[in-house]
């Protein structure tokens, strides 16, 4: 019975990545290249946060739980006399939301979601370059390997 269960599990998981990635192409087409990998996908795009704003190459790495999203291109820095980048984790990963407070879960669309929050992160980002104070909204949560996974319902 527990096999079973799993089975369908895992095939409703896998139909839901591939509704994710169906989304990211037809919204964000030619801008994004998706990639299947053993337990997921990682998509590579670019972003241009606002006009005036410099254009980033962005991977989101997604397992079907938590998008792990990291700026490529250019590499992000570090103002002179800050010693972390704001919202970012250890591994230099992006922190475009507090899971704990459940912005985010599995049943809600990358491409509607995470991708305009990366853009977003961005535009604070570059901000923050610029004056040295973080305008956007947000307290930083702990290291996303200490937070808890999404709940059975979220998924």
């Amino acid at each position: 019975m527990a096999k079973a269960a799993s089975f369908r599990g895992l095939r409703r998981r896998r139909a839901d990545l591939e509704k994710e990635i169906l989304l990211l192409k037809s919204k964000w087409g030619a801008n994004w290249t998706v990639t299947r990998t053993t337990h997921g996908f990682i998509a590579v795009g670019r972003v241009t946060p606002d006009s005036l704003c410099r254009r980033y190459k962005v991977r989101i790495d997604y397992n079907g739980a938590r998008p792990k999203v990291e700026v490529i291109d250019p590499p992000l820095r570090c103002r002179p006399g800050a010693s972390s980048i704001p919202h970012t984790y250890s591994d230099g990963t992006l922190c475009l939301y507090h899971p704990a407070l459940r912005d985010w879960t599995p049943r809600k669309p990358l491409a509607h979601t995470i991708v305009h929050w990366i853009s977003e992160w961005l535009y604070y980002y570059e901000i923050w370059l610029a004056i040295g104070e973080w305008m956007g909204r947000g307290e930083h949560p702990r290291s996303p390997k200490s937070l808890p996974e999404p709940d059975e319902e979220d998924t």
